[in-house]
């Protein structure tokens, strides 16, 4: 199947997805996004300008674009008036929304770690590199538990290693948008992206242990 890569497409501000939100829309039993993922994808929706300039796209081409030219809508004022509408809507409304977002390493680490807990019966082929918009993943249907420790550390290196690219892409903008709206942010470009690279050596460093 096919999966949108979050770095690479109009998701690109978002954080990634997590077991734990996996788990909480399954102990709910929700059958369509939240209000709470509503407001996330509309409020952080982005659209990509090839080289800084021209016509809005829905994302670049991974890896010969640079993810660096995402702009945000900055649509908050209209995302929280849908909010609070909503609070009063039928439970019959639907808003077609990105539920769940990802980048190729943070989805096998969900993958994994629901077939290590026995809660899907499939096993992981291939999981592509992202091409344009996308990655790929190949699953395979199995009967038979897990067996084997818990898959971890070395996803969770990567997926930490593939975060530092996209925290300084996210800082580059971010500084750009601060300067030119000349305000102050309350925490500076330059510690989130040393922030990022701490935690992506001290799980490398545990790797390595």
């Amino acid at each position: 199947m096919a999966v949108p890569d979050c770095r690479a497409c109009f998701d690109h501000y978002r954080f990634p997805s997590t077991l734990a939100d996996w788990l909480q829309a399954s102990f709910e039993d929700r059958n369509k996004p939240t209000a709470a993922q509503i407001f996330d994808f509309n409020t952080l929706n982005a659209r990509y300008y090839r080289n800084g300039v021209g016509d809005a796209l829905v994302g670049c081409s991974l890896p010969e674009e640079l993810p660096i030219h995402f702009k945000p809508e900055e649509l908050l004022e209209a995302g929280y008036a849908q909010w609070q509408s909503l609070q009063h809507a039928p439970s019959s409304v639907y808003v077609d929304t990105h539920c769940s977002t990802f980048f190729n390493h943070t989805l096998e680490l969900i993958l994994r770690d629901l077939r290590f807990l026995g809660l899907i019966q499939f096993d992981i082929i291939e999981i592509s590199e992202t091409k344009g918009l996308e990655f790929f993943v190949h699953l395979r249907k199995c009967d038979i538990p897990h067996q084997g420790g818990r898959p971890f550390i070395n996803v969770v290196a990567r997926s930490s290693a593939q975060s530092v690219r996209t925290w300084d892409g996210l800082a580059f903008q971010l500084g750009a948008s601060w300067t030119s709206k000349s305000l102050k942010p309350r925490v500076s470009t330059s510690e989130l992206v040393r922030s990022s690279r701490r935690v992506s050596r001290n799980v490398s460093a545990c790797c390595a242990g």
